[in-house]
């Protein structure tokens, strides 16, 4: 009897390994998938840089948006960990730990507000607006993205 439970214990250890083995098979194909489907073949609309500006709007930091489709804005905390963070500028005390995302679709960039009680401007030609919550908006070369009271140019 006991030889029997032994090579069903087997076969269970045996099972469990080759299902966690396609697990990951499975994972890295859908990251290989994503990576592919957000890097098209000529599409350089992905290859961009995000400026964090100083009070005269001079470049003080850059993010780099290459090879990402999803980033958040706002301010890393134990838990969560901002991809543009802004915790350590000057503004810090107005910005939320999620305060907007930038998100990548269609070969454009888009940026939402998904604060909760704070603003996102987007200044767009010389004309500066509050953006409305939970509605993208498409960014161009030169726009400028108020987050409290920092801001950082589309480039």
């Amino acid at each position: 009897m006991s030889g029997v439970w032994i090579r069903e214990g087997w076969l269970r250890i045996l099972l469990a390994a080759v299902f966690g083995f396609a697990f990951v098979v499975c994972l890295v194909r859908a990251y290989r998938i994503r990576e592919r489907f957000a890097l098209q073949s000529g599409d350089s609309t992905n290859q961009r840089t995000v400026k964090l500006l100083d009070e005269n709007r001079q470049g003080i930091c850059d993010f780099d948006l290459e090879r990402k489709i999803s980033l958040l804005i706002g301010k890393s905390t134990y838990d969560q960990t901002a991809d543009i963070d802004l915790s350590g500028s000057a503004f810090a005390a107005t910005i939320e730990n999620t305060h907007a995302v930038l998100n990548y679709a269609s070969g454009n960039w888009y940026v939402e507000d998904v604060s909760e009680t704070g603003e996102v401007l987007l200044e767009k030609n010389g004309l500066r607006r509050r953006l409305a919550k939970g509605e993208p908006c498409m960014l161009e070369t030169g726009d400028v993205i108020g987050i409290g009271r920092a801001e950082l140019r589309f480039m």
